[in-house]
């Protein structure tokens, strides 16, 4: 459990237990059992079936003894649990869960991850069969898979599930919100409450300022890293193994090509190249730098009309 999450879990733990509905925690089933599930051996049905006055899958309320030591940073969580209306969570085998406010969102992120597991062990088994491929080309690396001409509000459900993505690696500045902007905006929080039932999201910025992504991070309720450096591949690395997904399944979603896109190709993910989000309150808006790199690709041979 990463340290971020514990008020949020804590939060989801006490309405669970006053409104009656089973806890469903794994971990009081490891207990009882004496297991520990792994991301290979996760727990079988047979196993949550067991009876137990330890299991909160067939009992309500908690435990009737701790299942472990508590440490500090738990105790304080659990005195100022965040204030959210979340009452389930999901565990991503990585210390991250994904929270739902309904058992149906729970279910489905809880198929979400099995699906993306069985997809990575597929990955897995199929890449021991191929032949090593040869480095991309540098002009391979420039092309986006999809160029939208439009910014990321004209990204829809529809096109991703064409796509057979399942997850998508966000830029922020000029993507999300324009640079200057201080809030996001109602027309980008529509979109996401769009998008984000059915697709794993995570937010990665190569803007430095922790105060600033984690504003915009806190304000759409995803999880997110900064200080990137794309097209350094590390904290992408990062968000994609948080996702349990195959990179293949995972688009990398900016308005640059010197650095989304090519951090994206470079790992063989799904790159999309949006327009940079417009700020109407402001009249006179170019993206010199942008525009540089749009005429840079275009005379070394890219095209900029999606070869999807």
């Amino acid at each position: 459990m990463i340290p971020a999450e514990r008020p949020r879990i804590a939060r989801g733990i006490f309405p669970t237990a006053a409104k009656k509905i089973p806890l469903g925690a794994d971990p009081t089933v490891e207990y009882s059992l004496g297991i520990q599930q792994t991301p290979d051996k996760p727990l079988t049905l047979a196993q949550v079936k067991t009876p137990s006055a330890y299991n909160t899958y067939l009992k309500v309320g908690l435990p009737p003894t701790p299942i472990a030591s508590p440490g500090l940073a738990s105790l304080k969580a659990a005195l100022s649990p965040e204030q959210t209306d979340y009452l389930y969570f999901v565990a991503r085998y990585d210390g991250t869960h994904i929270f739902s406010r309904t058992l149906a969102e729970h279910q489905k992120a809880q198929a979400r991850i099995q699906d993306g597991r069985a997809a990575q062990q597929n990955s897995k088994k199929l890449t021991k069969c191929r032949p090593a491929m040869a480095s991309p080309s540098p002009l391979s690396l420039l092309q986006p898979r999809l160029v939208l001409e439009s910014s990321i509000l004209g990204l829809t459900s529809d096109i991703l599930q064409y796509h057979g993505l399942k997850g998508l690696v966000l830029d922020v500045d000029e993507t999300l919100i324009p640079t200057q902007a201080i809030e996001v905006s109602p027309e980008l929080l529509q979109w996401l409450g769009n998008i984000k039932s059915n697709f794993s999201l995570w937010l990665v910025s190569n803007n430095l300022s922790r105060a600033r992504i984690s504003g915009v991070a806190k304000a759409l309720d995803l999880p997110y890293l900064f200080g990137a450096r794309k097209p350094s591949r590390k904290k992408i690395i990062q968000a994609v193994t948080a996702m349990d997904l195959p990179f293949q399944q995972v688009a990398m979603v900016g308005d640059r090509l010197f650095t989304d896109v090519i951090a994206g190709n470079r790992l063989g993910m799904f790159t999309i190249l949006v327009e940079p989000m417009i700020d109407p309150s402001r009249e006179a808006q170019s993206h010199p730098i942008r525009a540089f790199e749009v005429w840079v690709s275009q005379l070394l041979g890219t095209s900029l009309k999606s070869p999807e």
